[in-house]
């Protein structure tokens, strides 16, 4: 199993060169409380109002009321507890971003060849078979024949286009994505990149290897990127027409093209990396509204015409190595 990167140790940071600070997390689980505050007030008015309890109050509004109540509440507060002693540490940790910005770890699995939730497509088969099992009791009450044939055939309309269009939506928003990763398991497996430490020290050159689950044969080449990705979001527009518009910026790109027999899983691919420096901004760092990443991309084709393509984020951050190399 992939082990987390704070346990790897701590890199001494530089004094030269600084990148600008990333922020440090928010506190989360504040909305979770205003809930639960919210909540105990209504509750507190519903027993008021009707003082004396029934038979059924664990059946009622107000059994309802007191078992989200604590939901939010309990929740809540975890939250707040495990984001303020995260704070609490990033604070400690300033120098080091790495150990609190993003669950690093010195193995990563490709997010387009890994399992992933399994809540989406449960969800979008529930969602399918309540819409079917719908259109099912719903159609012959729409088409029975005693009624008149305009009725029946507008009501039918409605019917199926509803029916259509739902089954669209759960399939585009819930198992699309899921069944595209479910498809390139199949031929490629599970791969997963591994990096000789984390983090990678700006301006060096490591060698990370990409580990694939079993052979594929039929893939030949590979065509591997790395670059430098600037994100901007603003606020544009004022009232009703006011957006968030996130402009994605490649500061930096390099591609490499690997060509071999066949990819096998007892021989990583060796992949050498370059980090150039052209300023201080260079490294990894995150502020409100604006970030700067690192990620390395991979693209192949089999024989048979199927396409890998993978994507992974790189702890790329301004370590000592990086000052003696500047």
């Amino acid at each position: 199993m992939a082990e987390p990167a704070f346990i790897f140790g701590r890199a001494e940071s530089p004094s030269g060169i600084q990148p600008p600070p990333t922020r440090l997390p928010f506190v989360q689980g504040i909305v979770l409380l205003l809930l639960a505050l919210v909540g105990g007030y209504q509750l507190l008015g519903l027993r008021t109002a009707t003082p004396e309890p029934s038979l059924l109050e664990p059946l009622s509004l107000q059994g309802a009321l007191l078992a989200g109540t604590l939901m939010c509440g309990v929740w809540g507060a975890v939250r707040m507890r495990r984001s303020l002693r995260l704070r609490a540490f990033a604070r400690e940790h300033r120098a080091e971003p790495w150990l609190w910005d993003h669950p690093w770890t010195q193995e990563t699995v490709a997010p387009q060849l890994a399992t992933g939730p399994l809540l989406s497509p449960i969800l979008g088969g529930l969602v399918i078979v309540g819409l079917l099992g719908a259109f099912g009791y719903l159609a012959p009450e729409v088409l029975r024949p005693e009624g008149p044939e305009q009725q029946r055939l507008g009501g039918g309309f409605m019917l199926l286009a509803l029916t259509t269009f739902g089954l669209y939506a759960a399939w585009h928003v819930l198992l699309r994505a899921f069944y595209r990763r479910w498809k390139a398991r199949r031929v490629f497996g599970r791969m997963s990149l591994r990096l000789p430490q984390v983090p990678l020290s700006l301006g060096s050159k490591d060698t990370v290897e990409l580990l694939p689950e079993h052979d594929v044969p039929s893939l030949h080449s590979l065509t591997v990127t790395l670059r430098r990705v600037h994100l901007m979001t603003r606020t544009k527009g004022t009232g009703k027409n006011q957006r968030r518009v996130t402009a994605r910026t490649i500061q930096h790109e390099d591609a490499q093209e690997f060509v071999f027999e066949g990819l096998r899983a007892e021989r990583p691919l060796k992949i050498p990396l370059t980090f150039l420096i052209t300023d201080a901004r260079s490294a990894t760092w995150r502020q409100l509204g604006e970030e700067v990443s690192w990620e390395l991309e991979v693209l192949g084709f089999t024989e048979q015409g199927k396409t890998l393509e993978l994507n992974f984020r790189l702890p790329v951050y301004v370590t000592a190595a990086t000052r003696l190399q500047s």
